[in-house]
């Protein structure tokens, strides 16, 4: 999709991603949210579970991907021997099946992000998963930028968040195509 076009516009510089659902770095399971923003001097740690993602991610990407199975580990453990930083400007949270029990158990008491893209598949029928995540955002502080970003030919895939702590802005669109983000956000700000 679109989310690392969007990210270098929003922060204009370089930055910290945390990339949850990284598959191999470039292209699987589908197009990566982070390889454009480390081409750019990004940082980041990426996660995935599938060994064979991970090692083709290692060796061709300059940041460093973990293969880690987010529903199997304690994960406020996990990001402090990451080294993740308790602030992080881009977090990529993509994990499709294991969404709903890593969201419920994430520590967002000690780590904060400035922006937020979730994948919650709504075009699927997890209504429950996307009420249930916007509330679970909506309580640690975070703002919908986009709601029901689409896909071509999918429908609503994500919603895209920004922290409260951080930003001060209003829903800019609901169901809007991911290609439409990047000129809409330009003309509203």
């Amino acid at each position: 999709m679109s989310q690392d076009a969007f990210v270098l516009e929003f922060f204009k510089n370089s930055g910290y991603f945390l990339d949850f659902g990284c598959g191999d770095g470039r292209s699987q399971p589908c197009a990566n949210n982070t390889l454009l923003l480390e081409e750019n001097g990004w940082d980041g740690i990426s996660i995935d579970f599938d060994k064979n993602y991970i090692d083709n991610f290692n060796h061709t990407r300059k940041t460093k991907a973990y293969c880690i199975d987010l529903t199997q580990v304690n994960l406020r453990e996990t990001l402090i021997n990451l080294k993740c930083p308790k602030i992080v400007d881009y977090f990529s949270f993509d994990i499709d099946a294991a969404t709903e029990n890593v969201l419920q158990r994430f520590p967002f008491n000690e780590f904060k992000f400035k922006l937020i893209t979730f994948e919650h598949d709504l075009y699927a029928g997890k209504n429950d998963l996307k009420n249930m995540s916007m509330e679970l955002f909506k309580n640690n502080n975070y703002q919908v930028l986009f709601e029901n970003v689409c896909l071509d030919g999918c429908g609503a895939v994500e919603d895209w968040y920004i922290n409260k702590d951080f930003f001060d802005y209003d829903c800019i669109a609901r169901n809007i195509n991911h290609k439409d983000i990047l000129q809409t956000y330009k003309n509203k700000v």
